[in-house]
């Protein structure tokens, strides 16, 4: 990457807040070279996919998360974009924090995790807590915690049946923020919590 700014762009690289990367300077003749050269090391940036939306923690590093946010969320939108087609699922954004510290910045994504241990009779387990409904920009708003304790390996199937419930009901192309403003918290939770009981 460094390499392709020093040779197209102004050479210099910028992140934000976001985890994206920023390159500059680059001439209008040079733009479509950039964009196979970024391809060539597996950095696509003409398709949809929620993976450009979404933001993890470095957790699998601080010690701080039971295992490593970036791995699960790689794992769940994996799982999710193979259930609905990219495109209408493409502007959720997941974003995983490992812990309540909030590196991963869950409490303003459509829909937010956050790190747990979970102990039961097996001893102790990674989970995590799903906030849903947090966002920016116009009518800014705090996730709500709807589901609390959620192992992790079931994650990916609460998130689908929200998904599947808002791709279904929603109103006139509303946005997933203001789908979930329409519902309690209690009626959150119910349309999750039908999500492992229609797989049992």
């Amino acid at each position: 990457l460094a390499s392709i700014a020093e040779k197209y762009c102004w050479p210099e690289i910028r992140l934000t807040p976001h985890q994206n990367i920023i390159l500059t300077g680059i001439q209008a003749n040079n733009i479509k070279i950039v964009l196979n050269e970024l391809e060539r090391i597996g950095l696509k940036v003409d398709i949809m996919s929620m993976k450009y939306y979404s933001i993890a923690c470095p957790g699998g590093f601080c010690g701080k998360s039971p295992e490593d946010p970036k791995a699960r969320l790689n794992e769940i939108i994996t799982y999710i974009e193979s259930r609905f087609p990219k495109e209408l699922v493409k502007d959720i954004r997941i974003y995983i924090s490992g812990c309540p510290n909030a590196c991963g910045k869950h409490p303003i994504g459509d829909i937010g995790l956050q790190g747990v241990y979970i102990r039961d009779k097996d001893g102790m387990h990674a989970g995590y807590n799903i906030f849903l409904g947090g966002g920016l920009g116009h009518l800014p708003s705090f996730a709500r915690l709807i589901k609390r304790n959620v192992k992790a390996d079931d994650v990916k199937f609460y998130i689908e049946k929200i998904i599947n419930t808002y791709l279904r009901d929603r109103m006139n192309n509303e946005g997933f923020k203001d789908f979930c403003s329409r519902y309690t918290d209690s009626e959150l939770q119910k349309i999750m919590e039908e999500s492992l009981d229609e797989r049992n």
